[in-house]
């Protein structure tokens, strides 16, 4: 079958981020309706229009490879697979279109329903798509190309950093500055607010000319201002401030950066006879670092029963990891998720082995998701 018509999708003021991120993850699913009930023409010439019933082939095409392409176009091609229908969804469907009267039920048309209906407890046969062969093509294209994401991380920040020129304000004493956060803007790119801005109020230290980098609390700006101080002359300021530039923390390790795609995810699965180092340490060290962040021991009682506040868990600075773990008697199943660019997640990926005889792990550190799924289960693995 050939289908030529052509589906358009107008995103108007969609954040870039969130497009980026549905095409790498998301993809297009095509269903296949290859058995949908006809038309009934009746008496008269009248057409009745039967609904669609459910389909019993997908086909899925990722379109994370148009972000890559220069020529905005992509052919695709995919397998068709079976998809077997819900029976009770069939059996709501089928009854709402053929509905029994007595004035009908012993003729001919009364007959048909009954045998149709006496067929919805039976398994429903699915169509063998892979050895008949079946694929689906399509045309995928872009009108213009989605920016990248270090770019579009780039113009936010520009916009937070103009806004913070223009609120900062001077303590009553001292040459520290605080500007006011920023958590939409007219003219952000997103245009929304984002979950992803500077939650903190930024500060800076300013001493004639010479200025400090931001710093996300007051206690650093006031140790740039007591090193541009210290300074005898102009042009040592300078060069101090220069100094304090090229030694500031960047990315999320400076707690002001708009990076969207922040958190990284793994799944781990560990046999319980065969791996249980790798369940100790992978249980110790989440605990372990999560404790330590919020200033308790993996121990203590106190660190068990403590749960995320709502600000906690909206923070996008948080070095935090969350995630659950299932048994089912025989293996561990984890799914965590930290900053990929903080403290802790990395330390979490160095103690999982690599190698054949290894558990199985899904990871791609060239992936990043968007927001945190699993903070409301608080600091401890949830289990």
């Amino acid at each position: 079958a050939d289908f030529t018509d052509p589906v358009v999708w107008l995103l108007g003021f969609a954040a870039p981020h969130a497009l980026r991120e549905w095409l790498q993850h998301e993809g297009l699913v095509v269903e296949v309706h290859d058995r949908d009930p006809k038309d009934k023409v009746v008496p008269g010439g009248d057409i009745i229009q039967r609904k669609p019933i459910h389909h019993h082939g997908v086909a899925r095409f990722p379109l994370g490879p148009l972000l890559e392409l220069e020529t905005l176009e992509l052919a695709l091609r995919s397998d068709v697979c079976p998809c077997r229908g819900d029976k009770k969804k069939r059996r709501a469907e089928a009854l709402s279109i053929d509905s029994l009267h007595a004035s009908g039920l012993l003729d001919e048309e009364g007959r048909q329903k009954m045998a149709r209906r006496e067929g919805l407890d039976k398994r429903e046969d699915t169509t063998d798509y892979h050895s008949l062969g079946t694929v689906c093509t399509l045309r995928a294209a872009l009108a213009v190309p989605v920016p990248k994401h270090l770019q579009i991380q780039e113009e936010e920040e520009q916009v937070h950093h103009k806004h913070w020129e223009a609120t900062e304000h001077a303590a009553e004493e001292g040459h520290v500055f605080t500007a006011k956060n920023l958590r939409s803007h007219p003219s952000s790119p997103s245009a929304s607010p984002t979950k992803w801005a500077p939650k903190a109020e930024p500060c800076r230290a300013k001493v004639g000319d010479a200025v400090g980098p931001w710093r996300r609390n007051q206690q650093e700006a006031a140790e740039d201002e007591e090193k541009l101080l210290a300074s005898e002359d102009l042009e040592h300021t300078q060069a101090i401030s220069q100094e304090l530039f090229d030694a500031a923390p960047t990315g999320a390790a400076s707690g002001l950066d708009c990076r969207f795609e922040r958190y990284g995810r793994i799944f781990l699965m560990c046999t319980e006879g065969s791996d249980g180092e790798v369940i100790r340490a992978v249980l110790g060290t989440f605990h372990g670092l999560n404790a330590a962040l919020l200033g308790l021991g993996p121990e203590d009682g106190e660190f068990k029963l403590r749960e995320l506040s709502q600000e906690e868990q909206e923070d996008p600075h948080l070095d935090l990891l969350t995630g659950f773990c299932i048994l089912d008697g025989r293996s561990r199943y984890f799914v965590m998720e930290g900053l990929r660019e903080g403290h802790s997640w990395p330390q979490l990926l160095e103690v999982i082995p690599r190698g054949p005889d290894a558990p199985k792990l899904l990871h791609n550190s060239n992936i990043g998701f968007g927001e945190r799924l699993y903070a409301s289960f608080g600091p401890q693995l949830k289990q």
